[in-house]
């Protein structure tokens, strides 16, 4: 069951309240991603495994949340050497390179403007080349300080950026808006950081793209509410009654429809039976807490930041 949450004033997002610890401003959002058409070299298996290991890397700096952003960290590895050593037991070695960069993409550039790159000499062993693939990228150490000093560094450049052109990365937003990708557009502008200029831009329009991603959904919801509670007046209402609760319960306040279930489910108040009542209650508590709601909505939206893959485009458009 969808997890009740709300937002009944726009108003209310811009409060210092509903900023959560992962929204402070000394940390950025890095996608972490394989761009597609790079590191041939490598089963796709490996590149999932190499993209894993750069994301530990960045989680461990504790200056990056990782998801949807208008800034890509990717990785590109190379063979620079591959041979066998012969002894009591015959192995693998490979010699690789692994160059690490931070770009701005949008729509219409990947991986798009450089930020800052960086480059390792990892070594790896196994019974043959595939293993001693495997092995080289578990090498990547995700306590590499040359790592985190490298995102360190860029990060600076990173919010000088925003600090210039962060119009740029809402319309980039609203493009994603315009499209139906509701979690790309999401995504970016979750990934604005507090400092700046167009912050407030950023999650006012979150909302509006939030509650245009809930519509349909809650419009199939409210009919099928409306049609539990017309079968109310019929026989088994404390069955019917239990429906509906159950419904409207499923239904995400956040939505712009979600009103006027809550105005019906209130009608049928004097209806419900003392164990239905208390349930109801319940459920209004909830939603009309408004510090709760606010913190659990824009948890809701965090977590479509850190899902959405902007990668699923860039391979589309790469055909």
């Amino acid at each position: 069951m969808r997890y009740t949450i709300t937002l009944f004033l726009v108003g209310c997002f811009l409060t210092s309240t509903a900023q959560t610890t992962e929204e402070k401003a000394d940390k950025i959002s890095l996608f972490v991603g394989v761009v597609p058409g790079t590191n041939g070299s490598l089963t796709t298996a490996q590149q999932e495994r190499l993209r894993d290991r750069i994301m530990q890397c960045a989680n461990r700096t504790g200056i990056v949340t990782v998801g949807m952003s208008n800034f890509l960290l990717h990785p590109q590895m190379d063979i620079n050497e591959v041979k066998t050593v012969e002894g009591m037991k015959r192995i693998t070695v490979a010699k690789c390179e692994v160059a690490l960069s931070i770009a701005r993409t949008d729509h219409k550039n990947y991986p798009g403007q450089s930020f800052g790159t960086m480059s390792l000499v990892v070594t790896g062993s196994g019974a043959d080349s595939a293993a001693a693939l495997s092995n080289a990228i578990q090498q990547i150490r995700t306590d590499d300080p040359r790592i985190g000093s490298f995102i360190t560094e860029t990060k600076a450049r990173i919010l000088d950026y925003y600090t210039q052109h962060c119009d740029e990365v809402v319309k980039e937003a609203r493009r994603h808006y315009e499209l139906q990708q509701h979690h790309l557009s999401i995504g970016l502008l979750f990934s604005v950081p507090t400092s700046a200029p167009c912050y407030d831009e950023a999650r006012k329009l979150s909302i509006n793209v939030y509650k245009e991603y809930l519509k349909d959904e809650c419009e199939q919801q409210l009919l099928q509410l409306k049609a539990a509670l017309v079968a109310t007046k019929g026989s088994d209402r404390a069955g019917r009654h239990a429906e509906a609760l159950r419904l409207v319960k499923e239904m995400n306040p956040a939505a712009d429809c979600y009103q006027e279930a809550y105005g019906m489910m209130n009608k049928l108040d004097a209806e419900l039976d003392e164990a239905q009542r208390r349930e109801w209650n319940l459920q209004r508590a909830i939603v009309d807490n408004q510090a709760e709601v606010q913190k659990e909505a824009y948890k809701a939206m965090a977590a479509m930041q850190t899902t959405a893959n902007p990668m699923q485009v860039i391979a589309i458009q790469t055909r």
